[in-house]
């Protein structure tokens, strides 16, 4: 649909600069690149349009080439490399796992002032962002001391949605496939 209404504007700003001199059109389809770009699913696209990208990252943006082309939908499944599709679930964190975390990793601890802070801790990291590590700072004046045994990358990872748990059902061509053969977990710029 955006496509659709991006493509008619483009035409509206054609005909209306259509009389004009050529600079206009030259504004007019800047413009219309940049708003398509910056709303584009195309890797790479919003990049090459970013007004604070430098030159070369430009540039860089430009090389990579088509990896997947479809010739056939015949084609065995298992032998055709798709480009990436990303499923990012708002909720990081499953926190029905939360008690089995508490006593997976801090064992016998009866301390609910450690055991409310690893919770706040967790809850950090389910809205953790790459580009947002400030979620941390109201971790200064609390005595964190007390869990630097814990490896809570390990914690967020036990904690994580299984890939069984966000796919149920896949099929290509009507056939039924397994889903977690063809996804894995990857941790992305913000998070999931």
């Amino acid at each position: 649909m955006l496509s659709k209404r991006l493509s008619v504007d483009l035409v509206k700003l054609a005909l209306v600069t259509k009389n004009g001199n050529s600079s206009e059109y030259g504004e007019t389809f800047t413009r219309f690149f940049y708003r398509f770009a910056n709303k584009s699913t195309i890797p790479g696209l919003s990049k090459l349009a970013d007004r604070e990208s430098y030159k070369y990252q430009r540039i860089a943006f430009l090389l990579p080439n088509i990896e997947t082309v479809i010739n056939s939908t015949r084609y065995p499944v298992y032998q055709i490399t798709f480009p990436v599709v990303s499923i990012c679930n708002r909720n990081q964190l499953n926190w029905q796992r939360l008690e089995a975390a508490k006593s997976m990793f801090l064992p016998q601890e009866n301390n609910t002032e450690i055991s409310e802070l690893f919770e706040l801790i967790i809850t950090a990291y389910n809205t953790f962002q790459f580009d947002q590590i400030q979620v941390f700072q109201i971790f200064e004046n609390r005595p964190i001391h007390a869990l630097t045994h814990i490896n809570f990358s390990l914690v967020y990872e036990y904690m994580s949605w299984s890939c069984e748990e966000l796919l149920t059902e896949c099929k290509w061509r009507n056939n039924d496939i397994n889903c977690c053969d063809y996804f894995f977990q990857r941790h992305s710029q913000i998070g999931c």
